[in-house]
C-alpha cells in the first residue's frame, strides 16, 4: 500500500483550496519514493530531477497534500522522501521502461501512475 502526494498551487489563504494540482509521486513501504517525472510544473519546465520538484515545492503559495487531504510541510515531506532513499526496492531499477534515476539517485517515472 502506498500514499500519493500532490502539490497544490495558488492556494487560497482563507479556504485552503488550490485550483492547480500536480502529482509529485508516491511513497510505498519497502520502496524508494517514486517521483512523477516529466510533469510540466507551472510554466517552469519539466520536472526531471528531485531538485526541480524541491525548488517548485518551496515556492510561496505551493502546498503539499497527501491523497487523504492532509497538508504536509516541505520539511516533513523531505524527511519522508530521504528516509526511503535506501529502501530495498526502486522503481527505476525494477521497471526501467519510462523510468530513470536522476543525478541524486532519485527514482522517477515518466508515466501516469497512482
Amino acid at each position: 500500500m502506498g500514499t500519493n502526494y500532490y502539490a497544490y498551487a495558488d492556494v487560497c489563504e482563507h479556504c485552503g483550496r488550490g485550483d492547480i494540482r500536480n502529482h509529485i509521486g508516491k511513497n510505498s513501504g519497502g520502496w524508494t519514493f517514486s517521483w512523477h517525472g516529466g510533469v510540466w510544473i507551472m510554466g517552469e519546465g519539466l520536472a526531471m530531477a528531485c531538485t526541480d520538484w524541491y525548488e517548485y515545492l518551496a515556492r510561496p503559495g505551493v502546498v503539499i497534500k497527501h491523497e487523504y487531504g492532509d497538508v504536509v510541510s516541505l520539511e516533513k515531506f523531505r524527511k519522508m522522501v530521504e528516509s526511503s532513499a535506501d529502501a530495498a526496492r526502486n522503481h527505476a531499477r525494477e521497471y526501467p521502461n519510462g523510468s530513470w534515476l536522476d543525478e541524486h539517485g532519485c527514482s522517477f517515472s515518466g508515466y501516469e501512475f497512482s
